[in-house]
């Protein structure tokens, strides 16, 4: 979440129950990753939870594409100005479950995020991230 969250920074989690999660909430949420698609841990096929802190972009029952760095829900572009620095990834078509949010990061250059992970599932966020 580089160039929304500082180093440093102070963000408060609202933990669970909250009310509703919209697009462009941020969460904190916990996933399993191969511990290989970490730079700064051994190299192996280990598969391990690391906690995250992303945007959601997609909801339940939506499709959402990435294209060359546009990121399409139900076909349509998504207007994005929290992103400051745009790559040009793409990412397979994926139409989210009734549980499921598609999350990425601001920094999408850097960032480890559903592109890579898949969707999560509501009982994988542990609270909306609020930033002061």
């Amino acid at each position: 979440m580089k160039y929304t969250l500082r180093d440093s920074q102070y963000a408060l989690v609202v933990r669970r129950p909250y009310t509703h999660i919209s697009r462009g909430d941020i969460v904190a949420a916990k996933v399993d990753v191969q511990q290989s698609w970490l730079a700064d841990v051994p190299q192996t096929n280990a598969t391990i939870t690391i906690q995250v802190v992303k945007r959601v972009i997609g909801l339940p029952g939506e499709q959402v594409k990435v294209d060359n760095g546009v990121v399409y829900i139900n076909g349509k572009p998504l207007e994005e100005p929290y992103v400051l620095l745009h790559d040009n990834t793409s990412a397979p078509t994926v139409v989210l479950g009734p549980d499921q949010y598609y999350v990425l990061g601001d920094n999408r250059v850097e960032s480890l995020d559903s592109r890579i992970f898949g969707p999560i599932r509501i009982d994988q966020i542990d609270g909306k991230v609020v930033i002061h």
